[in-house]
C-alpha cells in the first residue's frame, strides 16, 4: 500500500507490496525514526554504493535497448521485443525513482509525507508492471514454441500493444486507489519524516486492518498465480522440446537461456516474497524496529535494484538482433570518430 511515512525507498512494488505498504500510525512512524537514529553506527549510507552501481550499470544499456526497439520498425513488429521494451521501461523508471528515495534516505532528508506517498505509488506501479510483463513474456515464449502455426494470429503486434496498456492499467489500480483513499480520508499536516521507509507492520489507522489484510491476501495470491503461470510455461516448454535435442548439450543455448531466465525471475520475485515472510514474522512481534529498518533498507537498496541492473545484460542482450544492432551502432560511431581524426590530421598536415 502506499505506505505512508515510512516506506523504505521503494520497493513498494506490487508483489513486493505483498508485504505491506501501509499507512501507519504516528507512534509507529516515530518509533521507526528513532530506530533509524539508533542505526547510525551501522552506516546504512554505504548501501548507496549498491544503488549507484546498479543505476549506472543499467543506464549504460537499458535506454539503448529501449530506443533501438522503438526506433526500428522490424523490432516493433515482434511481440517479444515489445514486451522487452516495456520491461526495460518499467525497470528504468523504477531505478530512477528508487535511487531518488534512497539518496533522500541516505542524506537524512526529511521528505514530506505526501511526496513520499507519491513516490511509493509510482514505484508500486512500476513493480507491478514488471511482474505482469515477465509473466506475459513467459506465456509468449510458450505460445511461440508450442503453437508456431497459430502464434502470429494469437499474438500480433496490435494485440500486444493493447495487452501492454492493460498491464499498466491493472498495475495502476491498486496504488492509485490507496493513494486517493489516503488523500480523502487523512489530512496531510505540515510534517516530514526522516526516511521514506516501507512499513513492515499492518497497523492502518486510515484503512482498517480488515481491508488491509484482504488487500494483502489478494496481492500475495496474485503474485503466486503469476509465479505458477511462469513455472507452468517453462515446464511445458521443456516437456514439448525435450525430444528435439536442444537440451542434450550441458552448455547448450537452451539450457543457458533457461538458467538465466530462472535466475532473473527469482530475483524479481524474491524481494516481495521476502517482505511477505517478514510481515508474518513481524505480526508475532519477533522483530524490533532496528532490525526491520535494516532488513527493509537492504532489501530495497540491494535486492530490489540487482535484477534491474542485470536484466539488460543477461536478458536483453541475449537477443542476437539487439546485440548486433548495438554493436553496429558503436562500430559506426567509432568509424566516424576515426574518420574525423584522419580528416583533421590530414588537413593539419597539408597546412604545414
Amino acid at each position: 500500500m502506499i505506505l505512508r511515512r515510512i516506506g523504505v525507498p521503494h520497493v513498494t512494488e506490487s508483489i513486493s507490496t505483498l508485504s505491506g505498504d501501509i499507512v501507519i500510525s504516528n507512534a509507529d512512524s516515530n518509533d521507526c525514526d528513532d530506530a533509524i537514529e539508533d542505526l547510525s553506527d551501522w552506516h546504512l549510507e554505504f548501501l548507496l554504493i549498491s544503488v549507484a552501481v546498479c543505476l549506472i550499470g543499467a543506464l549504460l544499456v537499458n535506454p539503448l535497448i529501449i530506443f533501438i526497439i522503438l526506433l526500428k520498425n522490424k523490432f516493433r513488429q515482434e511481440t517479444r521485443y515489445l514486451l522487452l521494451a516495456n520491461l526495460m521501461l518499467s525497470d528504468l523508471v523504477f531505478l530512477c525513482l528508487n535511487s531518488c528515495v534512497s539518496i533522500s534516505n541516505g542524506a537524512h532528508w526529511h521528505m514530506p509525507m505526501l511526496l513520499c506517498d507519491f513516490f511509493i505509488a509510482a514505484l508500486t506501479i512500476c513493480y507491478c508492471s514488471a511482474i505482469l510483463t515477465i509473466t506475459l513474456m513467459a506465456i509468449d515464449t510458450f505460445l511461440a514454441v508450442s503453437l508456431p502455426l497459430r502464434y502470429i494470429s494469437l499474438m500480433p503486434p496490435s494485440r500486444t500493444i493493447k495487452l501492454l496498456i492493460v498491464i499498466w492499467v491493472v498495475a495502476s489500480v491498486y496504488p492509485i486507489f490507496l493513494l486517493v483513499v489516503i488523500l480523502v480520508v487523512e489530512s496531510y499536516p505540515e510534517m516530514n519524516h526522516q526516511s521514506c521507509l516501507l512499513p513492515l507492520a499492518l497497523d492502518s489507522k486510515t484503512l482498517g486492518n480488515g481491508l488491509v489484510i484482504s488487500i494483502h491476501i489478494f496481492l500475495v495470491s496474485g503474485a503466486l498465480v503469476c509465479l505458477a503461470v511462469i513455472i507452468y510455461c517453462y515446464v511445458m516448454l521443456y516437456y514439448n522440446t525435450k525430444r528435439s535435442g536442444i537440451w542434450d548439450n550441458l552448455y547448450s543455448r537452451a539450457r543457458v537461456t533457461l538458467l538465466i531466465h530462472t535466475t532473473l525471475f527469482f530475483l524479481y520475485f524474491a524481494p516481495g516474497l521476502f517482505f511477505a515472510i517478514e510481515l508474518m514474522i513481524n505480526k508475532k512481534n519477533r522483530l524490533d524496529d532496528r532490525t526491520r529498518v535494516w532488513l527493509s533498507s537492504v532489501n530495497s537498496e540491494v535486492f530490489m535494484m540487482l535484477p534491474r541492473m542485470l536484466c539488460p545484460y543477461l536478458y536483453g542482450l541475449r537477443y542476437r538482433d539487439i546485440a548486433k544492432r548495438i554493436k553496429r551502432s558503436f562500430l559506426v560511431k567509432q568509424h566516424s570518430v576515426r574518420s574525423m581524426n584522419a580528416w583533421y590530421i590530414s588537413g593539419h598536415g597539408d597546412s604545414q
